[in-house]
């Protein structure tokens, strides 16, 4: 073997089984999509929400011609690579020497491992850099408390009753006077960890625009603390 990764890799252990299964599933791809495929990692990679990223499958599925579940599969190899290139003692692994190792384990022929390389210097070219500031910049932003993961919404229209029903009412005869409608927004939350995975409320639209504002003052406030960063750094 001849990289430092695969030195003593064991395809066969439950720990890398999901890398050579993926890894299968890459090499049955078109590569005339390699390099449009290395370009898509880099925005699955930016993709902070569930609903985010299967924008961006839908998008691969489109335009690659691939179905889900081979992206999905091509993705978390292209994942489990760029994290490589994180750990110091592996960035100077070369293309070369991950396919002819990958070769050697029985993981690859040899036009698969052509094709593997080929592959890998074009991530690499493209994808390494952004991809690496996006994992850091997460793992920072993560921190140590739940994050958001998905959300959603909906509206329904709920209708007034200007006599509601008590009890001091008689139900059999009671006849409720519908005098309108008002909407009521509905949403739910889910989170990425703790003991409580998702969080469903109500609100008005009242209250909506009070929370949108809220949220409208941090984004400013982010971007703003991005500015000054990106000016202390140049």
């Amino acid at each position: 073997m001849r990289s430092r990764l695969f030195s003593s890799f064991d395809p066969t252990s439950d720990r890398n089984k999901e890398f050579a299964k993926d890894l299968a599933v890459f090499v049955s791809v078109n590569p005339e999509f390699h390099d449009r495929f290395a370009a898509a990692v880099v925005d699955l990679s930016s993709a902070s929400t569930d609903s985010q990223q299967d924008a961006v499958f839908a998008k691969i599925e489109k335009d690659l011609d691939l179905n889900r579940l081979v992206a999905g599969s091509a993705y978390g190899m292209a994942q489990f690579l760029v994290r490589q290139w994180l750990k110091k003692d592996l960035r100077q692994d070369s293309a070369e020497e991950w396919s002819d190792d990958l070769q050697e384990l029985g993981l690859l022929d040899e036009a698969e491992s052509a094709v593997f390389r080929t592959f890998v210097e074009k991530l690499r070219e493209i994808a390494y850099e952004p991809m690496s500031k996006s994992t850091i910049r997460r793992r920072t932003e993560t921190g140590i408390l739940p994050s958001l993961k998905s959300f959603g919404s909906t509206v329904e229209m709920r209708v007034i009753v200007d006599n509601p029903f008590d009890s001091s009412m008689d139900a059999e005869t009671y006849q409720a006077d519908v005098v309108g409608l008002v909407p009521v927004i509905s949403v739910v939350l889910a989170f990425d960890s703790g003991l409580v995975r998702d969080i469903s409320f109500q609100l008005s639209r009242s209250e909506l625009e009070l929370l949108v504002a809220e949220l409208r003052s941090a984004i400013a406030v982010a971007e703003r603390t991005e500015q000054l960063v990106s000016l202390a750094e140049s």
